[in-house]
């Protein structure tokens, strides 16, 4: 069994919005995993994720967006559930 309660796949969540909503689900629920995929445009930085989050091995970064099948495809794999926290058009 998996020592994650569960693992969450978050798009778009290195901007205000999903920054917030990450470290909000960390806070709340810190036996998840959090996956977040994001490609870093002008909305998005890693300095907005809680550094304690960044720190344990219940984060992971994924550079990129959901417009990389072969990359989404590997995430989806894993078993998750999925946000997408967009902060631009694609």
């Amino acid at each position: 069994m998996s020592e994650f309660k569960k693992k969450l796949l978050i798009t778009g969540g290195a901007g205000f919005i999903g920054s917030n909503f990450i470290n909000y689900i960390h806070r709340c629920y810190p036996d998840y995993k959090i996956l977040l995929l994001d490609a870093l445009t002008y909305a998005g930085n890693l300095d907005n994720i809680s550094p304690a989050l960044k720190s344990n091995c219940h984060f992971e970064f994924f550079h990129g967006n959901i417009t990389h099948p072969d990359l989404v495809g590997k995430l989806v794999a894993r078993r998750i559930l999925s946000f997408t926290l967009p902060q631009s058009r694609m």
